[in-house]
């Protein structure tokens, strides 16, 4: 978008494949909710507390 004016932007956005769009961010958000709900083989990192940290030598 070269130009900040919205009469100039919207012919811009009437050429996207909105149906391509919405497609693609629904294949997103499922990946990400899968990732979310699964632990998929990966070991989560451990928070160390102060009593279960190494004492330094």
């Amino acid at each position: 978008m070269s130009n900040a004016s919205i009469s100039k932007t919207t012919p811009e956005w009437n050429t996207i494949n909105w149906a391509k769009v919405q497609l693609i961010v629904f294949k997103l958000q499922k990946r990400i909710s899968h990732t979310e709900n699964t632990d998929s083989g990966r070991s989560k990192p451990r928070i160390m507390s102060y009593t279960t940290m190494p004492k330094r030598k």
